[in-house]
């Protein structure tokens, strides 16, 4: 027999919890004991399997936080518009809910209340709230697009983190406030539009802006591959390019002073050209596995120390491109980066206009061994050819280079330093070439 517990408080019933049922439907009565039934209790129906509809009668003025969380079953609620207040997680990881009707008196969407709501679709904010809170949202993979009423002042962070089907935002003239990570991980964002009288924020292109768009507040994670920076901004916000699936390329132009903490966090980036004066907040550069051509504009006399988290985040990147001054050359790059670099200029491959000749003349010169074991390794012959032209090929070693070419089973390479040693052989007698090491 279904049995609601409940107490008592000032002249009114608050229900604290439930047992006994028997069907899918359950509907909360108006009164018990003559006493109107005003307050649905924190936790009170927490973790309850086999509901999928509960039936809030108008008598109802507020929800307790937790009050249906984890209700994994239940798929619809119809709250009516008595209702004033929903407290934190009223709703969370209710797996199944699709449908919710809030009451038009609403002033706040609380904290975490529709978090993990993974099948939550249709939801409307009536136009009396004027907060949504922190998490409000989060993980409602299902929410494909939201009205945000004309009255919100502030947008709680991570608010609507992990919306993956989420594809564009709406930002009213009124909000004042909009908190870190508030669309993070919002993988389908393409667009982030400001109504144009809100005196806060602003957007260009989808991109979303303080008011005097002098600070790079959000890059949508779904929006195009490449993106020029305009020149009027001077900051990019933390967590600005968090996770940005598409992007591959970006323009950050010498008006940008300061790019924050995890800016480009995880993000699918392949080339970046930007100042060297610049300071970059720490891990701006972490996971960014994919980028690979570096382009940094200045002479680099001023301290590099900014680049710091730059250099942490390439650290292990195979680098295809670098262009800057030879002290960024030196300050950035592993001693391995340098290498494959070195290796690459060799061959002629990739493009180094911006990057003086000399820098790699030298750094090729002073680690000439150790760049012809890895062209014998690879048994790669274009780079031989260009040390050859260029006499960087020492004839006293060069039996010891044969041998490690018949070590490696380089055939091509081989027959080439075979060829090598007999058209300089008549130049200088090698009869005790050095050591490698």
């Amino acid at each position: 027999m279904l049995r609601f517990h409940y107490k008592e408080k000032k002249e009114a019933i608050v229900i604290t919890g439930i047992e006994g049922i028997t069907d899918n439907i359950v509907k909360i009565p108006s009164e018990i004991n003559g006493k109107p039934v005003r307050e649905i209790g924190p936790e009170s129906f927490q973790n309850i399997k086999g509901i999928k509809v509960i039936e809030i009668p108008n008598t109802v003025v507020k929800i307790g936080k937790w009050a249906f969380s984890n209700c994994s079953d239940l798929q619809e609620m119809n709250i009516p518009d008595t209702v004033e207040e929903i407290d934190r997680n009223a709703f969370s990881y209710c797996t199944s809910l699709r449908f919710v009707h809030l009451p038009c008196n609403l002033k706040e969407i609380g904290k975490s209340i529709f978090s993990g709501c993974s099948k939550l679709k249709d939801i409307i904010i009536p136009e009396s709230v004027i907060h949504i809170g922190w998490y409000a949202f989060v993980d409602c993979k299902n929410l494909d697009s939201i009205h945000i009423p004309d009255k919100i002042v502030e947008i709680g962070g991570a608010a609507f983190k992990g919306c993956t089907t989420l594809k564009r935002i709406h930002i009213p003239s009124r909000v004042k406030v909009i908190d870190w990570h508030a669309f993070e991980a919002c993988n389908s964002l393409e667009s982030i539009e400001v109504e144009g009288e809100n005196e806060n924020y602003s957007s260009i292109d989808g991109v979303l802006y303080d008011k005097a768009q002098e600070t790079l507040i959000y890059y949508p994670i779904n929006k195009g591959e490449f993106f020029e920076i305009p020149k009027k901004v001077k900051r990019i916000q933390e967590n600005g390019f968090w996770g940005s699936i598409n992007l591959k390329e970006i323009i950050i132009p010498e008006s940008v002073q300061y790019i924050g903490a995890h800016t480009f966090n995880g993000s699918a980036l392949v080339s970046i050209e930007m100042s060297d004066k610049v300071k970059i907040g720490q891990w701006a550069f972490s996971g960014c596995k994919n980028l690979a051509k570096v382009t940094l504009i200045g002479d680099g006399k001023n301290s590099l120390k900014g680049l710091e988290p730059l250099r942490k985040g390439i650290l292990n990147n195979k680098l295809q491109y670098f262009s800057g001054s030879d002290f960024a050359f030196d300050f950035l790059l592993s001693v391995e980066q340098k290498g494959q670099l070195a290796l690459l200029y060799c061959k002629g491959q990739g493009e180094y206009k911006g990057m003086p000749q000399k820098t790699y003349e030298n750094y090729i010169s002073s680690h000439i061994n150790h760049i012809i074991l890895e062209l014998i390794h690879e048994d790669s012959l274009e780079g031989l050819h260009y040390l050859a032209r260029t006499n960087r090929i020492d004839p006293h070693k060069i039996d010891v280079f044969i041998e490690e070419a018949n070590t490696y089973k380089s055939i091509k390479v081989l027959a080439f330093l075979m060829e090598y040693k007999n058209a300089n052989i008549h130049n200088e007698d090698i009869d005790d070439p050095l050591s490698l090491d």
